[in-house]
């Protein structure tokens, strides 16, 4: 059997201010799987679909617990694959990889929104050193789609973003 090694790089370097003062050093965000099914299904009843959308046609449903490969990210949904081969996507609220890297919000008032853009809509708030699961980032390298500990996941600009010793 083939191991495939796969290193998902978080392109570019964060660039993290808190305030003119006070400016941390750039960090590369990396992460590596081996055979990469380490993510699971968290969940019941959760639905694969053809899209990144809920308007996908549904194509299976997964077990709780199942375990997956992440391919990639499209906003809030995770394009995966199973063990049996098939591929297909799933809202990523229900898409578990401990190996995530863990970050914190470092601000007032920081804005979560529904795209990687100050265009997006605003689907809700952080709190000052909240932390966060870094799920992937955009193509520019500059926004973070994360996972709140409730489960929300969405996008939040780099420079509110402490990965390092908080």
């Amino acid at each position: 059997m083939n191991t495939l090694v796969a290193v998902i790089i978080i392109s570019s370097f964060l660039n993290i201010n808190f305030e003119s003062q006070r400016t941390i050093n750039s960090s590369k965000i990396s992460r590596a799987s081996i055979n990469n099914f380490d993510c699971l299904i968290s969940g019941t009843g959760v639905r694969m679909r053809t899209q990144p959308s809920v308007s996908g046609a549904v194509i299976g449903y997964f077990d709780d617990g199942e375990y997956i490969r992440e391919i990639e990210w499209n906003n809030d949904w995770c394009k995966v694959e199973r063990k049996n081969g098939d591929i297909g996507w799933v809202s990523g609220k229900y898409v578990y990889c401990p190996d995530n890297i863990g970050c914190y919000i470092t601000g007032t008032g920081v804005r979560m929104r529904s795209i990687a853009s100050t265009s997006g809509k605003i689907v809700d708030y952080f709190t000052d050193g909240e932390y966060v699961s870094v799920l992937t980032n955009s193509r520019d390298g500059y926004w973070c789609l994360v996972r709140k500990e409730n489960g929300q996941i969405g996008w939040v600009h780099g420079d509110y973003l402490s990965c390092g010793d908080y």
